[in-house]
């Protein structure tokens, strides 16, 4: 048995599947992280967690797919093309959010 191993009580396999997976869930955009550690470590329901990030329950249920769908994937040692995608949406999200700040969207906390 390794140092890593006796410390932990994980196998070196285990020990990187770990750290890909942290690794995609620290890729992800914020508002999906916050959603998906908000449902599994504080352990609250959908439309609680809705209202504490003051977005719909669909998102959240969209949000946290993704989020599952990201860590698989890592988890396995593939990339996720969302990841690509986000990239090629950046230039659009950014303009929308500018917009959404200027109508003084309720969601983005400005009013």
């Amino acid at each position: 048995m390794l140092a890593s191993e006796r410390q932990t009580g994980l196998t070196v396999a285990e020990q990187e599947q770990l750290r890909r997976m942290t690794a995609g869930l620290d890729g992800l955009p914020r508002l999906t992280r916050v959603v998906f550690l908000i449902h599994r470590l504080d352990g609250l329901p959908y439309d609680d967690v809705a209202w504490r990030c003051a977005i719909g329950i669909d998102e959240v249920t969209l949000r946290i797919a993704d989020a599952l769908y990201v860590i698989d994937r890592a988890a396995d040692g593939r990339a996720s093309p969302a990841v690509h995608v986000r990239r090629r949406l950046r230039l659009w999200r950014e303009a929308w959010m500018r917009r959404r700040k200027q109508l003084g969207d309720r969601r983005l906390g400005l009013r």
